[in-house]
């Protein structure tokens, strides 16, 4: 008797650690709020920063589900809400995280300040012109966030002035295009401006350059097109680009 007792305890506490180790909601129980908000946030911002807002800001949200005093992360979401071109959400989460820390303040006003200067076409960043984005394992990364002006980014095939690809990124932002571009050899162009014309959609006032090297776009290749103030463009990077009249410019 006292064996087939001692087994039966065994077997209750194997079935014990089996229901704790298959349950996700007891997983979840043995670790620290703190730590899965942590492992949110860095989820966030990992698809914030390749322009997957809505999956950013889904992130975030549950983020503060765990640990919603944290005001930093309301700042964060606000922010991303903005840079998807919500604005009334953003506004909503700023004045959470001010609550939360009066000290950032400042750090709201700077980014209305931001929103401001880059909401005045009515176009969000990141829409695509000419082309289409789906999901995929190769694309465009167009890195707008340290530019001095919104931008169109245009790839037209070699020796061609029809561009495939066209999208729109405004200063301050990051945006991803997935399995945008149809293999090939491609021509870079690039335009900027402040004044965004809807019925042409260029800018009134542009500057435009041309990439004097061609782009590969064959196999699984993803490229990064980082967009930097003329004032702060490295020597080697001037003879790479070459400005180009707005005639010159691939229709899109």
């Amino acid at each position: 008797m006292r064996k087939s007792g001692i087994v039966s305890a065994t077997v209750c506490i194997l079935l014990l650690f089996l229901l704790v180790a298959i349950s996700p909601a007891a997983a979840e129980r043995d670790l620290d709020k703190q730590t899965l908000a942590a492992q949110w946030i860095i989820t966030g911002d990992l698809a914030a920063k390749v322009g997957h807002f809505p999956e950013a800001i889904e992130a975030y949200t549950t983020a503060l589900k765990y640990n919603p005093k944290t005001a930093k992360t309301w700042l964060t979401r606000g922010y991303t809400y903005q840079r998807s071109g919500n604005m009334a959400d953003a506004d909503s989460d700023y004045a959470t995280a001010i609550s939360l820390d009066p000290s950032l303040k400042g750090k709201v006003e700077t980014y209305r300040g931001l929103a401001a200067h880059t909401g005045d076409s009515g176009y969000l960043s990141g829409t695509v012109l000419r082309g289409s984005s789906i999901y995929g394992s190769k694309g465009l990364i167009v890195d707008n966030s340290q530019g001095s002006h919104d931008a169109i980014v245009a790839l037209a095939p070699a020796s061609t002035k029809e561009a495939t690809v066209a999208v729109y990124v405004k200063r301050g932002y990051q945006h991803t295009f997935t399995s945008s571009v149809p293999e090939g050899m491609y021509d870079l162009y690039i335009q900027y401006g402040t004044r965004f014309n809807q019925s042409s959609l260029s800018f009134d006032d542009a500057m435009c350059e041309r990439y004097l090297l061609q782009i590969d776009f064959s196999g699984y290749k993803t490229y990064t097109v980082t967009l930097i103030s003329w004032i702060l463009s490295p020597i080697w990077l001037i003879p790479s680009i070459q400005p180009i009249p707005k005639s010159e410019f691939p229709r899109y």
